[in-house]
């Protein structure tokens, strides 16, 4: 599904909330994927970032980190691998009230069934709440 069929980036903004914390020093928004050494889905996040952050024109800093244990996945917020967040705030629906942290596997309910990558639609709509002034 395209973005532009689902809302305008205002409703998309609207949608994924206010909340825009961490931004790179040059204030562009942070996205941070989040993994493990040897996820097989970790690629596919990371292009999938890069990509909808293009077609969006978002000029975002995108980091990669690695989680190596339990206790920074709690201290992360990681749901497991990948996760992916902007400015803070994973892309998934919902996913702030959850609170099994663990270093493991990530599996999406997105509209298409489960899958080992966030909706896109998801990460343009936080993007486009990041970027919005």
């Amino acid at each position: 599904m395209r973005f532009d069929d689902c809302c305008t980036p205002a409703e998309a903004a609207e949608a994924a909330g206010s909340r825009r914390e961490p931004a790179a020093a040059d204030g562009r928004p942070l996205v941070e994927v989040l993994s493990f050494d040897g996820c097989p889905n970790r690629d596919g996040a990371l292009e999938l970032v890069e990509r909808v952050a293009r077609e969006t024109g978002v000029d975002a800093r995108i980091d990669v980190i690695d989680v190596t244990d339990d206790e920074t996945a709690r201290a992360r917020r990681f749901l497991g691998s990948p996760t992916i967040l902007v400015a803070g705030r994973d892309v998934e629906p919902g996913a702030e009230e959850r609170s099994d942290y663990a270093v493991s596997c990530r599996v999406y309910r997105t509209g298409d069934g489960l899958r080992g990558l966030p909706d896109e639609i998801w990460l343009r709509a936080a993007l486009a709440a990041a970027a919005a002034p």
